[in-house]
């Protein structure tokens, strides 16, 4: 599946920066904040939280639905990316002493 999921990151990569929601990293959010001028009370407290482990948190078939309702941004037909996505994610073995796993949960 690393071949495979290397050639559709080369599609998607430059495609999802086109999303609103879309943050490259920490530094792009700190811009963003900063530009920022909210009003607020005296006493409030600005909070911010990063996620653990992210990826290995979304469920794949929301994470496939998900990128698939974005039709602009799909190389590939919606079937033959949603097939694609499919195999990379319900295929993926990988070995950890000496013993192989499938992974079963997360993108």
């Amino acid at each position: 599946t690393c071949k495979i999921s290397a050639f559709l990151d080369h599609f998607f990569k430059p495609q999802l920066t086109k999303i609103p929601s879309y943050l490259k990293d920490t530094k792009q959010l700190t811009q963003l904040l900063s530009s920022l001028h909210i009003e607020q009370p005296d006493n409030t407290i600005l909070v911010t939280m990063d996620i653990n482990a992210m990826y290995p948190s979304i469920p794949q078939d929301e994470g496939i639905k998900t990128l698939i309702e974005h039709d602009d941004l799909l190389p590939f037909p919606k079937m033959t990316t949603t097939r694609l996505l499919n195999f990379i994610l319900r295929e993926n073995y990988f070995s950890f002493n000496n013993k192989f796993y499938q992974q079963t949960k997360g993108v």
